[in-house]
């Protein structure tokens, strides 16, 4: 429960407004402090089908079309907290309709005689021994093991996209494609994208393992 007065979060929204108008960019950490959470609780007590990991991303929506939209904002019509509101249900409304909360991940072998393999795997020496290499071979069925494990905890949509990365041939799954069966624009597709490999190489790292950075073939 609020316990700040309504005349100082109404001062609050004024001056989230007026940095908004100005292009104040760090004004939307704010905007998600004060109202994400009351709209996350929403989301998730309306559509049964969303966790709190589909609010996020719903979130993530909102305030970037809050963002392309400030300046439509009209405070005749409302707050900035009721705006804001009816941006994430819009998107909320969006995706639900889209079917979003349907889709499913596609089934892929992380196997070493699979070609989709995330991490790439090390040429072995030439004069390898058989028990180095079953060492070896133990190693990266461990690697490759904790590298699942990390996509599983990843949200819906941002596994959804890395393995789908993995199958395509260019290692890069078509965007068109996949904004239209996840329900979200080929923008968001992108940050997901960006922001499931962040995650991904800060805990394969955490776990003892070095993916390739950002940028190179395989680090998106």
């Amino acid at each position: 429960m609020n316990d700040q007065p309504a005349n100082l979060i109404q001062i609050d929204q004024l001056e989230l407004v007026c940095r908004l108008l100005e292009d104040d960019e760090s004004a939307l950490a704010d905007v998600l402090t004060h109202f994400g959470g009351a709209i996350k609780r929403f989301l998730v007590a309306k559509y049964h089908n969303f966790d709190e990991h589909d609010a996020d991303d719903v979130l993530s929506i909102g305030i970037n079309n809050l963002w392309e939209s400030r300046d439509q904002y009209d405070e005749a019509a409302g707050s900035l907290r009721a705006y804001f509101f009816k941006i994430c249900v819009n998107a909320a409304s969006d995706i639900f309709k889209s079917g979003w909360a349907k889709a499913r991940r596609l089934p892929v072998d992380f196997g070493e005689d699979n070609e989709v393999d995330l991490i790439p795997d090390k040429p072995p020496p030439a004069d390898e021994k058989k028990r180095d290499r079953k060492d070896r071979e133990k190693k990266r069925k461990k690697e490759l093991e904790d590298l699942m494990s990390v996509i599983d905890e990843l949200p819906s949509k941002e596994g959804r996209i890395v393995l789908a990365d993995a199958q395509a041939k260019d290692r890069v799954a078509d965007s068109d494609w996949l904004a239209d069966e996840l329900g979200i624009g080929q923008g968001s597709v992108r940050v997901y994208r960006h922001r499931a490999w962040k995650t991904i190489r800060a805990k394969m790292k955490t776990l003892g393992y070095e993916l390739p950075p950002e940028g190179d073939a395989d680090g998106k």
